[in-house]
């Protein structure tokens, strides 16, 4: 990102399995828990590996005897030093649904600013750790998602507040038929549904904007939200962080 980043705050919801690993240093498999953060919904992190990789110091037969183990009996355990090693990197924090809840809402009515549930957990996440490790951090937040994609959840959280969640954006708007029921029904053939998407195009691509970088389209999910402290600054940002930033993503600062 061109910072120097010194941590990097795993935000995760009640499905915490990474949470728990730099946390505690286990990696223990559990069973999904539905939430209103859906993406974040996982019970193994996706090529985790990866980064057990770096922790083993490139060491291949030793990710290989913990993945070995890890798919025999669903845990990984790793030692103290190496728990010591990881979270010289990484923080951590679970945020539950409760949480995600009340932070929509907070920052709605105080800021005047709409969260979608997944950036309301990296939000939440930061608060966590503000008043001591963060304290004298600038903290930037960008967001992972429009609130739209999750209209109930963020109605939940406004209800009774007496503040409301908005329009909606003219990107997901424009999905909409005329029937204002966000379905399009047609046949099922491949070369109806080309058709479709071929005089559509144009209309896609005005609403949406944000989904085009370059020339090329880009289509981003946000699968979990990570926050960057880099000397003096923290940025939370979704797996696809820096493409929803030269996408042309909100962004709002704390």
């Amino acid at each position: 990102m061109g910072l120097p980043v010194d941590k990097l705050l795993v935000a995760t919801n009640e499905n915490d399995i990474v949470a728990r690993f730099f946390n505690k240093g286990q990696y223990h498999r559990e069973e999904i828990k539905g939430s209103i953060s859906p993406s974040m919904d996982i019970c193994v992190s996706s090529n985790f590996e990866r980064y057990l990789f770096y922790l083993a110091e490139g060491d291949c037969g030793v990710v290989r005897d913990w993945m070995d183990e890890f798919e025999k009996t669903r845990k990984l355990d790793v030692s103290k030093k190496l728990l010591k090693n990881a979270q010289s990197d990484f923080l951590a924090q679970k945020v539950t649904t409760e949480e995600t809840l009340a932070t929509i809402k907070h920052y709605r009515t105080e800021h005047g600013y709409m969260l979608c549930p997944h950036s309301a957990v990296g939000v939440k996440a930061i608060d966590a750790f503000k008043e001591k490790v963060l304290k004298r951090s600038t903290t930037i937040c960008l967001a992972t998602a429009s609130w739209a994609k999750f209209p109930e959840s963020c109605e939940e959280a406004l209800a009774g507040s007496g503040a409301v969640c908005g329009a909606v954006p003219a990107g997901i708007a424009c999905l909409e038929d005329e029937s204002g029921k966000g379905k399009l029904l047609c046949e099922k053939d491949l070369g109806v549904v080309k058709g479709i998407m071929r005089r559509n195009n144009s209309r896609f691509r005005q609403g949406l904007g944000v989904g085009y970088y370059r020339g090329k389209p880009m289509f981003l999910e946000a699968l979990s939200t990570i926050i960057g402290v880099a000397g003096g600054w923290v940025v939370a940002a979704a797996a696809i962080g820096i493409l929803a930033v030269l996408a042309g993503h909100d962004m709002m600062k704390l």
